[in-house]
């Protein structure tokens, strides 16, 4: 809406322009009466025409300032719109590094449960182990006495025979 004010006002000043330089050509209506010769009247639109080209100036001032004006308030909400994406960013990452170190830290524990576990695994394996040769060592000991006893005592059956020999021989002679 501002815009169309501003092209209306500089279409009236072109308007005023244009009719500031016409009228000099024209007789005016008090020129012909006498009250003022041709050359106060081509002044007194000299004067309009530098009144409306200040007017202008002005205008055209007004119009820079307040473009100027836009864009610093243009400028003041990028860098606000910057700022805020930068906090957003910031904050972003600083969630991102938390879920980050909270999932390492979820990996980590879950990697010393299985090692801890794998850990407890092998040692019920090697005790486990351990009780299967300790029982075999066992079995082996107590086969191997065993037939020690049984070796020692067919010895002493062989013995016990031979000495019954020796006794009858003894007795036969």
């Amino acid at each position: 809406m501002g815009d169309s004010h501003g092209i209306i006002k500089r279409y009236k000043f072109w308007i005023r322009i244009y009719n500031a330089i016409e009228r000099p050509s024209e007789e005016s209506p008090r020129a012909s009466s006498g009250g003022r010769s041709g050359s106060e009247n081509v002044g007194l639109s000299n004067a309009s025409i530098f009144t409306d080209i200040d007017l202008s100036t002005d205008f055209r001032l007004s119009i820079l300032t307040n473009s100027q004006m836009r864009l610093a308030k243009l400028d003041e909400l990028r860098q606000a719109a910057k700022i805020e994406v930068e906090m957003r960013f910031r904050k972003k990452r600083a969630e991102l590094k938390t879920k980050v170190e909270m999932r390492v830290l979820l990996i980590l524990k879950a990697y010393k449960q299985r090692r801890a576990t794998l850990k407890e695994r092998t040692s019920q394996s090697l005790l486990r182990r351990m009780a299967r040769e300790s029982k075999y060592k066992e079995r082996v000991c107590t086969a191997i006495c065993q037939k020690r006893v049984a070796a020692e005592k067919k010895r002493l059956a062989l013995l016990e025979t031979e000495k019954i020999r020796v006794r009858a021989r003894v007795l036969e002679v």
